[in-house]
């Protein structure tokens, strides 16, 4: 029987590898409606071949109107990670994001975590929208810090992690290709310029150890690569960790949903617990 609705995902293209695991494991995705802002164009080639077989539409959104309905469709929406460099810019064009896609969907997933509380609350914006959104939680119902948070299982065990491993720089394959695409920029003076950037940052921060966080999804070569890089420039020590995907297969499962059935999103377990105090992600 098909099932029909459609689902909206605004995320960051630091987590596309784990957004592509969700998407290749559905076989009940009629369509994937990737919407022509920021990072869309980017990620098309990507997308295509991380999902053979599935219906691609590239759209302008000023012609989301013009979509056909039917079936089970994914509206996507990629979000450059420059506005994780301001929290209140990234929740505005969350918001903007939201009120684009409303017309054409029955619920939204963030796939992203709380970002410095850049999206606290959700539920208070899903009622100002008139949208069912939720960002990345874990299955114990606790929304996540960020994409560290999201890779390592849930809220309480990135707790744990940052606890037991002060001075240390967190890599997942997004972020490892963020800053190592800084690194090797073949402008000398951009690629000066990250380095002097990342230095400061890793000082100020005392970084001493690199703990790489693997998925088994992307390029396992290309990622250690990368990672090496960064261990020989600025001379840390490595150390690896095994990862899950349950988060995003959790709450990919829980907006999927309620994009079927209408349901409300689960309580925010984030009040129940703080933030991670955690600087690790300083884009």
């Amino acid at each position: 029987m098909e099932r029909g609705g459609a689902l909206a995902i605004v995320g960051c293209t630091v987590l596309q590898e784990e957004l592509f695991h969700v998407l290749r494991r559905d076989p009940e995705i009629d369509r994937i409606v990737l919407v022509e802002r920021d990072e869309g164009m980017k990620v098309q080639s990507r997308l295509e071949s991380a999902l053979p077989g599935k219906h691609i539409v590239l759209v302008k959104a000023q012609d989301l109107a013009l979509v056909a309905h039917g079936g089970f469709s994914i509206y996507l929406v990629l979000k450059t990670t420059s506005l994780h460099r301001d929290p209140e810019e990234l929740r505005r064009e969350v918001i903007e994001t939201a009120q684009v896609l409303k017309p054409y969907v029955s619920s939204m997933l963030l796939f992203y975590g709380l970002c410095r509380n850049a999206l606290r609350k959700m539920r208070k914006v899903s009622e100002e929208v008139g949208l069912p959104i939720m960002i990345l939680t874990d299955p114990e119902g606790f929304e996540v810090d960020d994409c560290f948070g999201a890779v390592l299982g849930g809220k309480k065990k990135y707790l744990e992690h940052i606890k037991a491993n002060h001075g240390t720089l967190f890599l997942t394959t997004g972020y490892a290709e963020h800053w190592s695409g800084k690194l090797g920029s073949k402008d000398m003076i951009s690629a000066l310029q990250a380095y002097e950037d990342l230095r400061f940052v890793f000082e100020r921060c005392g970084y001493n150890k690199v703990l790489r966080l693997d998925t088994g999804l992307g390029d396992d070569k290309k990622f250690q690569k990368q990672v090496d890089m960064l261990v020989r420039t600025f001379d840390m020590k490595l150390e690896k960790k095994e990862c899950d995907l349950s988060v995003f297969e959790h709450s990919y499962a829980l907006a999927k949903q309620l994009a079927l059935e209408g349901q409300e999103p689960a309580s925010e377990g984030a009040d129940e617990l703080p933030a991670v105090p955690n600087d690790s992600a300083p884009f």
